[in-house]
């Protein structure tokens, strides 16, 4: 079997290259965002409404004159900043409740199953937009709000490899050594985790990008006149007739974002698979 790497698997999978390199590019628009931008994302131009693409503005501008490239670039800072910390957030939850269900067992497990299931019941983004309605919209409130949605599948994915790995022969080793609870599960158990967990986070923020964007487009998200993507394509869909571009851009750039980054997580799957010939 040849020696799998990052680089001989990127060189190897088109797809998975221009995905990372797309990825690569979102995340350099996000932090040179101020730099880069050609205009204030916020400034309004009366004289400039709903101008279609040209020179002096790439991809047009919107109802109120606002440049749509300037917004999609700062609309990645929203997009990215919640997709990678809520992304963070639910795996640290789900890590934790899948360690304890699945190690521990018993009263413990049944407990945590008990809230992971009630949790998993509710469609996520219908019970995303429940907890966005009694709270009051915004960046934070969206942050935490996908995080208690996202835990529950992450916590059933570790709990379902840590039921595996705790009758494996090193982690009954540890245990005859004397080792405590804390170190087999931290030291044990939770390294041969990372593989599954990496491949579900990476299509996490996809989702969690993409659960964003549809609350942004109910109003629920991220308040105006901060740019985000789902509000972009909620306000231009009153003009695709007359200025279609207004929700085209915005909603090309979701698609490839989200893509982009589900792509990237086959990849991981594919490299991290120990079964995976090459």
């Amino acid at each position: 079997m040849m020696k799998r790497n990052i680089t001989y698997l990127l060189k190897h999978n088109k797809m998975a290259l221009a995905a990372a390199v797309a990825i690569i590019i979102y995340i350099l628009a996000a932090l040179l965002a101020p730099v880069i931008s050609p205009y204030d994302p916020n400034a309004v131009d009366l004289d400039q409404v709903k101008q279609s693409p040209g020179r002096k503005h790439l991809f047009g501008t919107d109802e109120k004159g606002r440049d749509i490239l300037s917004r999609v670039i700062y609309g990645a800072r929203i997009s990215l900043s919640i997709g990678l910390l809520a992304t963070a957030l639910a795996l640290s939850i789900g890590i934790v409740v899948g360690l304890a269900g699945g190690y521990f067992g018993g009263k413990i497990d049944a407990v945590l199953q008990m809230v992971t299931d009630i949790t998993l019941a509710f469609p996520s983004l219908l019970l995303a937009i429940g907890i966005m309605v009694v709270l009051s919209p915004g960046f934070f409130t969206v942050l935490i709000t996908l995080s208690l949605v996202g835990w529950a599948s992450l916590a059933r994915l570790v709990r379902g490899e840590v039921l595996t790995l705790k009758e494996r022969e090193y982690v009954e080793a540890g245990r005859v050594g004397g080792s405590s609870h804390i170190k087999i599960l931290f030291r044990h158990i939770l390294p041969n985790c990372v593989p599954i967990i990496l491949i579900a986070a990476s299509l996490k923020i996809g989702a969690f990008i993409l659960a964003e964007a549809a609350l942004s487009f109910l109003d629920l998200g991220v308040r105006p006149p901060t740019a985000t993507w789902g509000f972009m394509i909620s306000a231009g869909r009153e003009y695709l007739k007359t200025a279609p571009w207004i929700a085209i851009f915005p909603g090309l750039t979701l698609a490839l974002a989200v893509v982009s980054f589900n792509l990237l997580g086959d990849a991981a799957r594919d490299y991290l698979d120990p079964k995976l010939k090459v």
